[in-house]
């Protein structure tokens, strides 16, 4: 039994009929054993957060020498051969724009043909995906109303299936997106408001902090009855709220109003193009990141904070004034002539011997912006400019300072420098070079959630590898009472099998289940502990990423909550 979520839905308008399209799916045709007899009965296993749907019979013995899996693809029939013991073959729907999939099976070596009633077997993919995402996510106790930003927002609805351009120049008047997936970046600040209907990778990550800036209200939706009642409002002008992973909205003849970003700010800096150590991070030199790393590190030196602070050391940005003009080469062949030079130079060799006698010495480190232009007490930049780890030679050492350095060129990072009016030119470069740790679990965490919370995003079983595409474990900290609460586990991709009915008969069962792990919560309370002091320190609510390795706790970087 399933106890569900309350949903506050407010309405003044008939739900409208809707047409749902069908996405990318995978199928796989594979035994589903002890259900019904024959080929009475086919069983569509789902992977909302893949979107595929594996399609299943009751006994995979039976299936013939030969069988055929025969769908139609926009129209046309197409036949793939099954490989049997549970091997995938891959269908692109990509543009099949009718709800409904049709398939049957054919034997060639009896000439069967498995139908049902004599008819081809349908399902739809759309539908399915919803149910089995409603379903895992209360399975695994994740919200099924996700607030990205909390809010309220007047707009005008628009329902697009995918909203995959880059560009959203078509959208002229505030309007509140509805879409089952979107591109990396809205690129638009008549885009007032984001709701998405699919598990998609902006739920948690960089991304999210970025959609927190960058729209009034955003959240995603697993329920497809509100689905259903938000896309029937389509071309309406709304109000819509997200609060307390509860939604409510009804038209409204209230005048709405794009966004409107306030003018940063970034500090300037002296030209510096000498290796800094931790000690030498001022802000007329290095970016935020790294000052705030310093200044984590003071904490830890006069016994306010019980953390570790992984060694790092700096690059500012006269020294990757190279790189800079490396990006300028006017061809592949400039650049690798380029490339071949600067490792020939010996410069990047010195700078591992530098790194080693200092104490940053493994096999990777963290290679991490350090921009003036990210970091600020009202402007984060988080995930704009790039971070990546790098092995301890010239070559992938050069590769990974190439590509922090000249992120500061990619699209996102110019757009949003132009939403908050800070001049190109004012942007530069800089990069922290960090011990880098391979964590038991990494966290995110909130110091204020607006409530009297703490909140903690957190992977374990090394889910951090795919951070931003499951969803983390999520723990509340009471700042008044010191109660921490288990609110979410960890869902990397589960499933969830329907009959051909689209009730659901099975659940895959719960992975990564902390809830008795007495140690970790009482690690987790130390941790939430030393964030409050970081927080009185800075004097305002921070975001600190770090994490746990046995019995150490550690702190790798900390900014102000913005947005």
């Amino acid at each position: 039994m399933f106890q569900f979520n309350c949903v506050k839905i407010n309405l003044t308008q008939q739900v409208a009929k809707i047409n749902i399209y069908t996405f990318n799916i995978s199928m796989r045709i594979s035994g589903y054993k002890n259900y019904r007899p024959m080929f009475l009965a086919h069983t569509y296993k789902v992977e909302p957060k893949e979107r595929h749907v594996f399609v299943q019979t009751d006994n995979e013995d039976n299936l013939g020498e030969n069988p055929y899996f025969v769908y139609y693809d926009d129209g046309k029939k197409t036949r793939k051969k099954m490989k049997k013991k549970g091997q995938i073959f891959y269908v692109d729907r990509r543009n099949i724009y009718d709800p409904l999939s049709y398939y049957h099976i054919e034997y060639k070596d009896t000439g069967k043909i498995d139908l049902k009633n004599g008819k081809d077997y349908s399902y739809n993919p759309v539908s399915l995906a919803q149910k089995a995402s409603l379903a895992t996510r209360l399975q695994y106790r994740q919200p099924i109303v996700h607030s990205i930003k909390e809010g309220k927002v007047v707009g005008k609805i628009k329902y697009e299936d995918f909203n995959l351009s880059e560009k959203n120049d078509d959208i002229t008047e505030p309007t509140i997106l509805v879409t089952q997936r979107f591109a990396s970046a809205l690129n638009n600040p008549n885009i007032v408001g984001l709701i998405f209907t699919t598990d998609h990778i902006a739920s948690f990550s960089h991304i999210g902090t970025r959609l927190r800036q960058e729209t009034d209200v955003c959240g995603a939706i697993f329920d497809s009855n509100v689905i259903e009642k938000l896309i029937a409002l389509d071309g309406k002008n709304v109000e819509l709220e997200i609060k307390d992973n509860m939604i409510n909205f009804a038209q409204t003849d209230k005048p709405a109003k794009p966004i409107e970003f306030k003018t940063v700010v970034v500090p300037k800096l002296k030209p510096c193009s000498k290796i800094l150590s931790s000690k030498e991070y001022t802000p007329d030199i290095i970016g935020a990141k790294a000052v705030n790393l310093r200044r984590l590190e003071e904490l830890k030196e006069q016994g306010k904070i019980d953390v570790i602070i992984p060694k790092s050391m700096a690059l500012p940005s006269g020294y990757l004034e190279p790189f800079l003009n490396g990006y300028k080469a006017n061809d592949v062949n400039d650049f690798i002539r380029f490339y071949d030079e600067y490792i020939n130079s010996g410069s990047l060799d010195k700078l591992i011997n530098i790194l080693k006698a200092n104490g940053i010495d493994g096999e990777t480190i963290m290679v991490r912006s350090a921009f003036n232009g990210e970091d600020l007490p009202n402007y984060s930049a988080a995930g704009i400019y790039r971070s990546c780890y790098a092995k301890m030679n010239p070559e992938r050492l050069f590769e990974s300072i190439h590509f922090v350095t000249n992120s500061m060129h990619e699209s996102d990072a110019k757009y949003s420098r132009k939403l908050y009016n800070i001049p190109e030119e004012n942007i530069k470069p800089g990069i922290i070079l960090q011990t880098r740790i391979i964590p038991d679990y990494k966290f995110t965490l909130y110091t204020d959630d607006k409530k009297g919370n703490l909140k903690i995003e957190m992977y374990s079983a090394k889910g951090w590898v795919q951070e931003g595409c499951i969803q983390p474990h999520i723990f509340t900290y009471n700042k008044n009472t010191g109660e921490l609460f288990y609110d979410s586990i960890q869902m990397a991709y589960p499933t969830a099998t329907f009959n051909e009915n689209e009730e659901l008969i099975d659940l895959a069962p719960i992975k990564y289940d902390l809830s008795n792990n007495k140690k970790l919560f009482e690690q987790l309370k130390k941790v939430a502990q030393n964030a409050l002091v970081v927080e009185k320190e800075f004097g305002h609510p921070q975001d600190i990423e770090g994490g746990l390795k046995g019995d150490d706790i550690y702190f790798w970087q900390t900014r102000n909550i913005v947005g």
